[in-house]
């Protein structure tokens, strides 16, 4: 896949820090795009790891025929865990919400690579989809989504066009290239402050099951 997007936004960014997911295919995949960007070493943040499937783990062609009972209740709406120990969309979504809010300071420029699923999830966090929608959100590998925190309001994103979003609760149909969060409206008031942060999604990673 095209590495040279990325390369650049990593080069625009000019991080001062870098996050990355304890996984290998994770860390070597910030070597290639932020390799000699910054003077500091990569922090490895488990909260930034795959899904744990269970015992689906390594299975996703089979899934449907060995847990049918986790397809039906993802069609009732509801968030069950993976069986055999594994973790629940809200699971997931609770770590990746801890990591950006302690991880991502004032004054950063961090660069962050991540998984796809994790990501997507990060993203309907900050958009205010509910977790029974988010898997409507298509996050592009290899594209870099950017994370912007103010003082004031907190976290934004800043989408491309070609990641496609649902409907916000209360905010209606998104708009191509607007940005739906609460406090959006006010972004464009927003003085100086604003931090940006670029996660990466691992190419690869985190196929849905359903």
């Amino acid at each position: 896949m095209e590495l040279e997007p990325l390369a650049r936004a990593a080069q625009a960014l000019a991080p001062n820090r870098l996050f990355v997911s304890p996984l290998l295919r994770c860390r070597q995949s910030l070597a290639l795009v932020a390799g000699g960007l910054c003077a500091a070493e990569p922090i490895a943040d488990p909260r930034l790891s795959e899904f744990d499937y269970g015992d689906l783990e390594g299975a996703p062609s089979q899934a449907r025929g060995i847990h049918p009972e986790l397809f039906e209740a993802w069609a009732r709406g509801e968030d069950p865990s993976f069986p055999g120990g594994g973790e629940s969309n809200a699971q997931v979504l609770g770590r990746a919400m801890s990591f950006a809010g302690q991880s991502w300071a004032a004054g950063d420029r961090s660069l962050t690579c991540t998984h796809n699923g994790v990501l997507r999830l990060l993203v309907s966090g900050v958009l205010g989809v509910p977790i029974a929608e988010a898997h409507r959100l298509r996050v592009p590998f290899l594209t870099p989504i950017r994370f912007v925190r103010t003082p004031r309001f907190g976290l934004f994103l800043d989408l491309d066009p070609e990641v496609e979003r649902v409907p916000v609760p209360g905010l209606g149909q998104p708009r191509r290239g607007a940005v739906h969060t609460p406090g959006a409206r006010r972004r464009a008031r927003l003085g100086g402050g604003a931090v940006m942060q670029i996660v990466v999604p691992m190419a690869g990673a985190g196929k849905r099951l359903c």
